[in-house]
């Protein structure tokens, strides 16, 4: 991949990075459920973007956390999570790492309430 397909490759990507941190601070639709997972997915995914320097990339993470807080304020969960994920000590990796670990306790939650 040449340095500028990269580099188009990278607005693409922060370009839907940004739609979808939109959609879920505008959704008025969706349960808690649906939308820490969401949040915790962009939290993610801005963890582990590579177009950026690590101090833009942590600066976008910590703007998106704040603004799906804010768009959100009653759900505890929603805090709860964007919370864990910036308070992990360490850099964007160990941040994506968290973030990892929770998509799977969000994903698994239902079973472990069923069972």
């Amino acid at each position: 991949m040449t340095e500028a397909n990269s580099y188009k490759q990278g607005v693409r990507t922060m370009e839907s990075l940004e739609q979808r941190l939109l959609t879920v601070c505008n959704d008025r639709d969706h349960g808690s459920h649906w939308i820490v997972r969401e949040a915790i997915s962009i939290l993610y995914d801005l963890a582990t973007e590579t177009a950026s320097s690590s101090d833009e990339s942590m600066q976008r993470l910590h703007r998106a956390a704040r603004k799906l807080e804010q768009s959100h304020p009653a759900m505890a969960a929603l805090s709860g999570a964007t919370r864990r994920i910036l308070n992990t000590p360490g850099g964007l990796s160990e941040k994506a790492a968290e973030a990892a670990r929770l998509l799977e306790e969000v994903d698994h939650a239902a079973d472990h309430i069923a069972a």
